[in-house]
């Protein structure tokens, strides 16, 4: 019984979550979504996205130092994406502080548990994954076909609105445990999907 509560609150928590992701955009500037570009309100859509999958990812035992060592999230993109993810800052995931730095912040040698690849660029994600691709690394990208080349979710647009899929092989090689919640409500792919 306390399965099943648990799970339905998982769930909601999940959509109230989510469906909030419209509306973030108004709350994380004072001028508004009015004043910002598109480019800009998309990178805190997903900033707001991915602080979501977060929440419903379980990392393999000795990605952490320990119960309240930060989740660290790189972000390979531009000063715009990263500064787009600074209310993240703030943010607890499951007692964790959360640190938001560029990929290859030399300053802070610690590794990434998440990684967002902003580049829509195909050749560009690939060469990334290549050097970031690992146990206890939750890879998002944004280029077409990112989970066929290894990504674990991919962005993309289904008309105005922005959905995701995840390769689940890509998950399990990397040792991650996604919630059924989340994966509820993402488009699902395994490596087969892009064999030729």
């Amino acid at each position: 019984m306390s399965f099943n509560i648990n799970h339905i609150t998982l769930l909601h928590k999940l959509r109230q979550a989510l469906g909030l992701l419209a509306v973030l955009a108004l709350w994380l500037s004072p001028g508004g979504a009015a004043a910002q570009s598109a480019a800009e309100t998309a990178q805190q859509m997903k900033a707001g996205f991915i602080y979501n999958f977060a929440i419903f990812a379980d990392w393999p035992a000795g990605c952490f130092k320990d119960a309240v060592s930060p989740i660290i999230v790189c972000i390979a993109g531009d000063s715009d994406t990263l500064k787009a993810f600074d209310h993240l800052k703030t943010k607890k995931i499951k007692g964790r502080p959360v640190t938001v730095q560029p990929y290859g912040d030399a300053v802070s040698g610690k590794p990434c548990h998440i990684i967002y690849i902003s580049t829509i660029n195909k050749f560009e994600a690939a060469d990334f994954l290549k050097r970031v691709s690992g146990p206890g690394v939750l890879t998002i990208g944004d280029a077409e076909g990112f989970s066929g080349l290894g990504g674990i979710i991919t962005f993309y647009r289904e008309g105005n609105k922005l959905r995701f899929e995840i390769n689940s092989d890509a998950a399990q090689r990397a040792g991650l445990k996604l919630s059924s919640q989340l994966l509820k409500l993402a488009k699902i792919v395994t490596d087969k999907d892009f064999q030729r």
